[in-house]
């Protein structure tokens, strides 16, 4: 232990050799070395954190949706479910497909336009003009339609 701050001080700087004209460090007391350095498990730590973001070997599925694996451009017969799924980026690619009920209009009524904007698409609901046919009588006639689907999950 050093009788005042002064030896603590003297013992931390380099002291120098005046027959050489170099420096040399004198040990410290508790052994302790560069405790600036990192250890090289952080820097592997990091770099496999930046590679995992950087490449994003996962993808989610949402609900109401379902993935389709393609493995070097075959594609899988299994849909993979809504949930947190692992690819291997340069030889897997996954494709989300809506499986939700969608709606299909044609109407000529312009009631039916929303307030947002979107004069063809709403969502899963698309607008179109209504279908004109001829009659028996050779009068047309506009039909008005709406179907609604939706893709199978399996």
């Amino acid at each position: 232990m050093p009788a005042d701050i002064n030896d603590y001080f003297k013992n931390k700087r380099p002291q120098k050799d005046e027959k050489r004209g170099e420096s040399r460090e004198t040990p410290e007391p508790n052994g302790g070395g560069d405790r600036r350095a990192f250890p090289i498990w952080f820097f592997i730590v990091v770099g496999t954190l930046l590679l995992f973001i950087l490449f994003k070997p996962f993808t989610i599925i949402n609900s109401g949706e379902v993935g389709i694996k393609v493995t070097t451009g075959k594609f899988n017969d299994e849909p993979l479910q809504p949930g947190l799924h692992f690819y291997i980026p340069a030889l897997e690619k996954i494709i989300p497909v809506n499986t939700r009920v969608r709606m299909i209009t044609y109407s000529n009524s312009q009631k039916q336009m929303i307030n947002s904007g979107y004069l063809r698409y709403e969502g899963g609901l698309r607008r179109n003009p209504a279908i004109r046919v001829m009659d028996s009588r050779g009068l047309y006639v506009d039909i008005d339609l709406a179907v609604q689907y939706h893709l199978r999950p399996e």
